[in-house]
This record gives C-alpha cells, structure tokens and sequence, in this order.
C-alpha cells in the first residue's frame, strides 16, 4: 500500500480521538468504508491512550497468546465482544460491551496508533488473512517474540519516545518499519498522530 492510503488511515485515527467510534473503555474503534483508487476498503481503526483506563493497563506488562495483555483484550473485544476475567474493572467502571466487528465482502485494512500499536498486528495474525492490509503509527512494543506478520508497516519516528516503552518485556512485530527523519533527543509532540499526519501530506 501506498501514503496516500496510510494518509487516510491517520486521518481515521484523528476522529476515533474526536469520539467519533465505538468506546469500550480503554478500547476506541471505528469501523468505516473509503474508496481508494476505484476500489472500496473497510477500515478497521483503533485509537491509543487517551483516558484513565489506559494509562493503567499501560503498565501492566504481562502478556497473553504472545502480546501484551491490553492488546490481546483489545483485539478480542472488538473481534469476538467478548470480555475477559480481567476486564472485571471495565464492570465496575459501567463500562457497556460493544456489538463486534462485522467483516463485510471488501478489502480490509487495520489502522493502530500508540497503545493499539501491537493489537494491530495481532488481531491480523489471528484473525484475518494474508492480504488484508495493517498499519500502525507510533506503535508501542507489545510482542514477545517479534513474530513476522505480512502486509503490515510501521512508522516510527526515532525521537518518540513510545516505540521503545517496554522493552526488553516486550518488542515490536517483525513488519515493514519506515523510520521518519531522526532530530536527535526525544521530541514527545512527534508522538501525536497529528504528527503523522505532517509527515504523510508530503507525499500526497
């Protein structure tokens, strides 16, 4: 796939932010049709920390299946709607299941950003096919192993300081990593998906 494509994704990150997605809690996931290029995709979009909840489960840095347990519940909950025993917070909290995602006959892309960054390659490796597409920007590391998963980028940007939370716990995905221009230090605003979204637009 190409920016211009991946330029879309971010653009779906951005809205699942502004609360325009499903909200499970610690889980914001969008579910949208786009056509590119003559040809219709459904876009499967999970946003990163931006609550309380998060911030939490952020720090917990057991795994489950080989991926940080906040992706692998991550990935379940909006594959299978079905919660965990360790979701017994997210009962508490009143927190409402959501109807899962709904796989309609068209190609599918995955678009992750920052905490989601592993469950994307996960819920693809687990859940989808090879020539499904997935694409995670900022991706924090959540893989044991580092297991190869096709058809899957990354973009990192060398002076976020995210990409390397968890290590050595945790690594990322054996995938396609583009490495945006390295400034030197750690620059925390390079981790916002508005970032990205500077860096796509100079392609498209």
């Amino acid at each position: 796939m190409n920016k211009a494509f991946d330029l879309l994704g971010a653009y779906a990150i951005k809205a699942v932010y502004a609360g325009k997605g499903k909200d499970e809690g610690s889980t914001e996931w969008s579910d949208t049709i786009v056509e590119f290029e003559g040809v219709k995709w459904q876009l499967l979009t999970i946003g990163g920390s931006d609550e309380f909840l998060d911030w939490i489960q952020n720090f917990i840095l057991a795994q489950i299946d080989g991926v940080k347990t906040c992706s692998y519940l991550s990935a379940h909950r909006i594959m299978t709607g079905k919660w965990g025993k360790l979701d017994c917070l997210r009962k508490l909290l009143f927190i409402k299941k959501i109807e899962p995602f709904k796989r309609l006959d068209m190609p599918l892309a995955i678009f992750c950003h920052s905490k989601s960054g592993p469950t994307g390659p996960y819920l693809k490796k687990t859940f989808c096919n090879d020539e499904d597409y997935g694409c995670s920007f900022c991706p924090a590391p959540g893989s044991v192993k580092g297991e190869e998963v096709k058809n899957y980028k990354y973009y990192i940007d060398p002076n976020d300081p995210v990409p390397n939370l968890g290590k050595p716990f945790f690594q990322h995905y054996d995938v396609e990593i583009e490495y945006l221009e390295d400034e030197g230090g750690i620059i925390v605003k390079d981790h916002f998906v508005e970032h990205i979204i500077a860096y796509l637009r100079q392609y498209h």
